[in-house]
C-alpha cells in the first residue's frame, strides 16, 4: 500500500500522531500514541525523547495559544473539539510526567461526563474529587466488565473503554481499581489481555506500532 502524502509510515503522519488505519486520519492520534508510550520499554533518553515529542503533539493540539487548556483535532481538523479519549491521554499523562497540562486543563463550560469532570478535577488536587473518585473508578471497571457495544446499529466487542481504563490507573495510582479490571480482563482475555485488546481494536494489523510493541517485548 502507498503513503499518502502527510503519513510518514502507514499509520503515523507527519507529526507523529498514531492512526488506526493505513493512510486514515483518526481523531484518537495522541490517544494512540500514549498507550505506544506507556507500553515500550523506556531508558532515560527514551523518555526525555518521548516527554518532547508528546509536548509538541499538545501544543498542535492546543486551539491557540492564548486558550491554554482548550484541544482541537488540530492539525488535520481545527474546527472540531478533541475527543474526550484523546483529552484523557493528554492530562493522564502530563500527570504520570509531571507536565502541566492537567492543571491547564478547561472543564467549566465543556461537555464532559461527569466522571470524567471528577477524574479530571482529581488530577488538579481538588479535594472534593478525590472524596468522589469512586465515581471514575466505578465506570472503569463497568467498562472492563462490558462485552460488547452497539454503534450505527452494529454490535462489536467493546475495547476502547477497557483500553482507556488502563491508560488511567497506569497514568493514576488506582490499585484496587487496576487489580479489579485486570482480574476480570485477564478472565476473559488471559494473562497476556493487552495484547488480546489491541489486536481487537487494531483488527490484527501485524505492523500497526501498538501491535508491534508486543513483539518487542
Amino acid at each position: 500500500m502507498s503513503i499518502k502524502p502527510g503519513f510518514k509510515t502507514k499509520f503515523i503522519d507527519n507529526y507523529g500522531l498514531i492512526h488506526a488505519y493505513p493512510n486514515e486520519y483518526s481523531e484518537n492520534g495522541i490517544l494512540f500514541f500514549v498507550e505506544n508510550v506507556l507500553k515500550t520499554k523506556k531508558d532515560t533518553l527514551d523518555k526525555i525523547f518521548l516527554i518532547y515529542r508528546f509536548n509538541d503533539l499538545v501544543i498542535k493540539h492546543s486551539v491557540s495559544f492564548e486558550s491554554i487548556g482548550e484541544y482541537s483535532q488540530n492539525p488535520w481538523s481545527p474546527k472540531d473539539p478533541a475527543s474526550h479519549d484523546n483529552v484523557t491521554a493528554i492530562v493522564a499523562f502530563s500527570y504520570l510526567y509531571k507536565l502541566r497540562y492537567h492543571m491547564d486543563l478547561k472543564i467549566l463550560g465543556k461537555f464532559y461526563h461527569p466522571r470524567d469532570v471528577i477524574f479530571y478535577s482529581y488530577l488538579k488536587g481538588n479535594i472534593l474529587a478525590k472524596l468522589l473518585m469512586f465515581i471514575p473508578s466505578i465506570a472503569m471497571i463497568l467498562s472492563c466488565l462490558r462485552k460488547y457495544k452497539v454503534r450505527n446499529g452494529i454490535k462489536f466487542e467493546a475495547v476502547d473503554g477497557k483500553l482507556l481504563a488502563t491508560i488511567r490507573y497506569k497514568c493514576v495510582k488506582m490499585p484496587i481499581t487496576k487489580f479489579i479490571c485486570e482480574y476480570i480482563m485477564k478472565k476473559r482475555y488471559g494473562e497476556n489481555f493487552e495484547e488480546k485488546l489491541y489486536r481487537i481494536y487494531f483488527r490484527n494489523q501485524e505492523d500497526h506500532p501498538n501491535i508491534e510493541m508486543f513483539k518487542k517485548g
